[in-house]
């Protein structure tokens, strides 16, 4: 005879971190009474439990790069910018005089298809020049097909620890982390000189 089996799943609710205290209060949500746990337990988290932004998806920007139209950069003030035609072939609009690194292009347009952050690190900063997002490092702009005006900008500041950049998504209001790598891969030149003529 098979025995049915039954999983029992209860929802625990976890009180915030108390200063000076080594436990937190928690409660399964059907008991009526109260546990007071270590907060050894929840350190598998990786942080504080009740923090949202930890349990947010860390898919940070998702572009369609079909959708892409133009890409504009602007790093310590000197902006680069490329702008595709309907057959799809694109072009240097500043400096006018370059021609576009074609690979460059397509691998920064990959990235961004599905950019995801290395962890997360709050939510509605105060403060912007702290992390060094007041657009005064460097900006990656995307204007996207539809109604004119469509962008998305990340905005990528200062070091994070030694692995990572802070940066941030235009409008998300959630500053994360990037890999050094994927900030490498972002800030590559968009555009080449001209070869000159022989």
């Amino acid at each position: 005879s098979s025995k049915e089996i039954v999983v029992k799943q209860g929802r625990l609710l976890i009180g915030p971190p108390r200063e000076g205290k080594n436990t937190v209060f928690a409660r399964f949500e059907e008991e009526p009474y109260a546990l007071e746990i270590p907060r050894l337990v929840l350190d598998f988290f990786g942080r504080d439990p009740v923090d949202p932004l930890m349990y947010r998806d860390r898919t940070m920007l998702a572009i369609d790069p079909a959708a892409v139209k133009r890409v504009s950069m602007v790093r310590n003030g000197v902006e680069q910018a490329i702008e595709r035609n309907d057959a799809g072939k694109w072009t240097a609009m500043a400096p006018g005089t370059n021609q576009v690194d074609v690979r460059v292009v397509d691998d920064v347009l990959f990235a961004v298809s599905d950019m995801r952050a290395m962890r997360t690190e709050c939510q509605n900063p105060d403060n912007l020049i702290q992390y060094g997002l007041d657009r005064s490092g460097t900006t990656l702009t995307f204007g996207l097909t539809g109604e004119k005006g469509i962008q998305k900008t990340i905005v990528m500041g200062f070091r994070a620890k030694t692995d990572g950049i802070y940066a941030m998504v235009q409008g998300l209001d959630v500053v994360f982390v990037i890999s050094n790598g994927m900030m490498e891969l972002l800030t590559r030149d968009l555009i080449k000189p001209m070869p000159p003529f022989p």
